[in-house]
């Protein structure tokens, strides 16, 4: 208990400057609106943006509960973290990806980091499958293994998890029938992102040091992306995958190999 009215005056003081600073907290989100044509939104019944057609973009808003309604429509009701995160007005789906910096020591240039030995995490994008590359990403047997729960969430996990709720690690496909996602990557849609990173490491660490970041793509925009970036990913048919073309041109390769012996 308090008995001093000056201690009681101050901590009452504290609280409201704490509950006004923490209730004025203003927020960066993503808004998606790719409605193919303008569109008019209202926030909280009160705060007016007219978006041009196919608009990406960021609003400033506080922590809580909110609500949105698009066109004079019914509206919708979603709540922001302290993390901010992303408004999926028409459901689209998106692809987090990670983004690996290595600091590399000459004298163990070759040495392979341990994540390259790992089937991290593979999407499904409409008929084709991505995977970032690693040692064991690349087998047309393996993939099928897991197609069935690729198809199921469009995303697998080498643990063998999958959905949305799990721990982002490689890739993952988000956004399907959720309003708003918290975020859980380091950079936006319109975010620049650096050549190199600042990370601090132990002064007994030698050779390559490797440190992850990740953005986010639309689902077809992502898909270019890795079809342009071989060194990053592989992508795969579904069509090829199941019928093993590349299984059994590896396996012809081999064969030839052991004729001219």
């Amino acid at each position: 208990m308090l008995n001093n009215p000056r201690l009681l005056f101050c901590a009452l003081s504290l609280l409201f400057l704490f509950s006004c600073s923490t209730e004025n907290k203003k927020l960066n989100i993503l808004i998606d609106a790719h409605y193919g044509k303008a569109v008019k939104l209202i926030f909280d019944g009160k705060d007016t943006l007219k978006i041009a057609r196919d608009t990406s973009l960021l609003y400033s808003t506080t922590e809580g509960v909110h609500k949105v309604s698009v066109n004079d429509s019914s509206a919708k009701e979603f709540t922001v973290s302290d993390k901010g995160g992303l408004l999926n007005l028409n459901n689209r789906e998106f692809v987090a990806y990670e983004i690996r910096y290595v600091s590399q020591d000459n004298s163990r240039a070759n040495f392979a980091d341990f994540n390259d030995f790992v089937l991290k995490s593979t999407i499904l994008i409409d008929s084709f499958v991505v995977v970032p590359n690693g040692l064991l990403s690349k087998a047309d047997s393996s993939i099928r293994k897991i197609l069935p729960k690729l198809r199921e969430s469009g995303t697998y996990y080498s643990g063998g998890a999958t959905g949305f709720e799990d721990a982002f690690h490689g890739l993952k496909k988000f956004g399907k029938d959720k309003l708003f996602v918290d975020k859980f990557w380091d950079y936006d849609l319109f975010d620049e992102i650096p050549q190199t990173i600042s990370v601090q490491t132990s002064k007994y660490a030698v050779g390559n040091t490797s440190a992850t970041r990740s953005s986010i793509l639309p689902v077809n925009t992502f898909l270019i992306y890795a079809f342009l970036n071989k060194d990053e990913f592989t992508v795969k048919s579904v069509k090829s995958i199941m019928e093993g073309t590349e299984d059994k041109a590896k396996q012809k390769e081999l064969e030839d190999k052991q004729m001219k012996f």
